[in-house]
């Protein structure tokens, strides 16, 4: 979620979780190491989804380890 409320992605919308393998680099770096600060989309962010320089806001549900 961008911190005006708009959401650029759920999974929750979805349905169905998002798996993925830690520290495999599959997903954004700050998801890999399970730091989210200063990792999300950087200064070039994701156009046209997530502006440049964006603030994101993460809501992670731990389903299993």
């Amino acid at each position: 979620t961008l911190t005006d409320g708009s959401k650029f992605d759920s999974s929750r919308d979805k349905g169905r979780p998002f798996q993925f393998n830690i520290g495999a680099g599959q997903v954004i770096k700050g998801w890999d190491e399970g730091v989210m600060q200063d990792y999300a989309y950087g200064e070039r962010g994701y156009p046209p989804v997530i502006p440049p320089a964006a603030t994101l806001v993460f809501d992670v549900e731990l389903l299993a380890v």
